[in-house]
């Protein structure tokens, strides 16, 4: 196939990032019956002819089948949808057709040609089952998402550019109500949406691999921003970052520890890198070198959403960490019967026996609170304590060092 090959070719160019376009148009068996080929053959030379308008500088445009045209282009999918639902003048009538389009993005969907093409085409196979005239984009295990989803990565992907991202900061709180220090949160400022929670974007950046920009960004931050509560004088200056699996896994990521703590001059042992249970489960000896790597900086590290993955507590003598955060889907389940009462005691009884202290995440209620006080829960976090703030409220949390419950404030 002609296209193949140049798309071969395009993509050894070395593009950042391009889409693939799998468009096929809806019901044209239907229009050859009716009007006949000859007709059929003219609307497919004016659907040709709008694509070929839209391309941009680099792009490409084949057609690969019947009625089935590919694209590789980095202007937005949406903008060939809506190309071709505009009338099409033959033979003095006006003819109205419909696409589907199927998108693979570069190189997040397959780096090369021939991979890229299929995942199209199983987008595009998508989009014509859910009702025609609309796209999908592939994602792996054979999902496709809708256009809102794809606005959405869109949008991500410009988000760092456009300085939407901002960092907010959740307290941790010993027992005593003293401020142990803050974790560092991800928020974005959508031009469109408002400020949205990393739980609705965080999931597109992973899928993506944009987590690893993002990740850098937000370490960078975290460490220039509590280098300064450290030189206002803040003793409790410290900072808590998520590290996710697509971080963690490559292999400069200690090194870009390092040079975070270095270009701002932040102590390593104010820093605390939060990592998944799931994710170190599935390679435990490349997962424990890390980690030592990660500990010889003078970095601390913790384990986020402890007890999910329960059958870990055999490993965890095996783990170099100082904190076990127990997820807080337990405490939604302490009370109930047959409720997470013996497992959340079983891992505190661990974690102390180690020398390990062990955060409740999540903790929403004054009833709560009292129950993590009294299993023995080091430190606590949660909106018992409020949201989680902006920079200039956590100095002032900082500075007064003590953080009462909401309760205890109204």
């Amino acid at each position: 196939m002609e296209f193949l090959r140049q798309l071969e070719a395009a993509l050894a160019v070395g593009f950042e990032e391009r889409s693939v376009l799998f468009i096929d148009l809806d019901r044209f068996q239907q229009i050859n019956s009716a009007l006949g080929y000859a007709k059929g053959d003219t609307l497919l030379q004016i659907v040709a002819m709008r694509l070929q308008e839209l391309l941009g500088d680099g792009d490409l445009a084949g057609r690969v089948g019947g009625d089935e045209f590919a694209i590789l282009t980095a202007e937005r999918p949406e903008r060939f949808l809506k190309t071709l639902r505009a009338p099409y003048p033959i033979s003095g009538n006006e003819l109205f057709v419909t696409a589907s389009i199927g998108v693979a993005n570069f190189p997040w969907h397959g780096r090369h040609a021939a991979e890229l093409l299929c995942n199209a085409d199983l987008a595009m196979s998508r989009a014509k089952s859910t009702g025609r005239d609309t796209l999908e984009v592939f994602a792996p295990g054979g999902l496709v998402y809708s256009a809102d989803r794809l606005h959405l990565e869109n949008a991500l992907r410009r988000a760092l550019e456009n300085r939407e991202l901002h960092l907010v900061y959740q307290p941790v709180v010993n027992m005593d109500e003293t401020v142990d220090g803050l974790e560092a949160l991800l928020s974005w400022r959508h031009p469109n949406l408002g400020v949205l929670p990393p739980r609705q974007f965080i999931h597109i950046a992973e899928e993506t691999g944009l987590i690893v920009p993002i990740g850098a960004w937000v370490m960078e931050q975290a460490c220039i921003q509590g280098a300064q509560w450290i030189a206002a004088g803040y003793s409790n200056a410290r900072i808590s970052v998520n590290v996710s699996g697509r971080q963690f896994e490559r292999s400069n990521f200690v090194a870009q520890v390092a040079n975070a703590l270095c270009a701002a001059s932040f102590p390593p042992d104010r820093l605390e890198l939060e990592l998944t249970e799931s994710y170190l489960m599935r390679n435990l000896p490349e997962s424990i070198g890390r980690m030592h790597e990660i500990r010889e900086l003078g970095v601390s590290i913790s384990i986020d959403d402890f007890g999910t993955g329960y059958s870990s507590l055999s490993h965890l003598s095996k783990l170099p960490v100082d904190t076990l955060k127990i997820d807080q889907s337990f405490l939604r389940r302490l009370l109930e019967p047959r409720g997470s009462l013996p497992v959340v005691q079983s891992i505190i009884r661990l974690a102390h026996s180690m020398q390990l202290n062990v955060v409740a995440e999540g903790v929403e209620t004054e009833s709560e609170l009292d129950l993590v006080r009294v299993l023995g829960c080091d430190k606590v976090q949660g909106h018992v304590y409020g949201p989680a703030m902006g920079p200039e409220e956590a100095s002032a949390l900082l500075r007064t060092n003590v953080v009462q419950s909401l309760s205890a404030t109204n």
